[in-house]
């Protein structure tokens, strides 16, 4: 089912989600700090495959393996959500049109 699909989407993506937060989060901290390297006093610009590359090294000496697919529990509980909206749409609106064609 669609839901089903939607599960094992997530748990093949999330990681690549929780990287390029982790990532875009680490470039508004040095931002903040003002800057442009990550405090490692070299100044040649590092290539944004580099980047992705240094911080899933972050992501995995903070937490494991585990830690690359954080959220996936909440993020499937929202796969289900389209999938029972529409159910009970269709139940609904079965029995908005039983209603009429019952009642004269």
């Amino acid at each position: 089912t669609g839901a089903i699909a939607g599960v094992i989407n997530n748990a093949c993506t999330i990681p690549f989600d929780v990287v390029a937060t982790n990532h875009q989060i680490s470039g508004l901290d040095r931002a903040k700090r003002g800057d442009k390297n990550g405090g490692k006093g070299n100044h040649k610009k590092e290539s944004t495959i580099q980047g992705l590359m240094s911080t899933a090294r972050e992501v995995y000496a903070k937490g494991g393996l585990p830690a690359f697919w954080a959220g996936l529990g909440p993020s499937c509980l929202l796969v289900v959500n389209p999938a029972i909206n529409f159910a009970a749409f269709d139940r609904l609106k079965l029995l908005y049109n039983r209603g009429f064609k019952g009642g004269g």
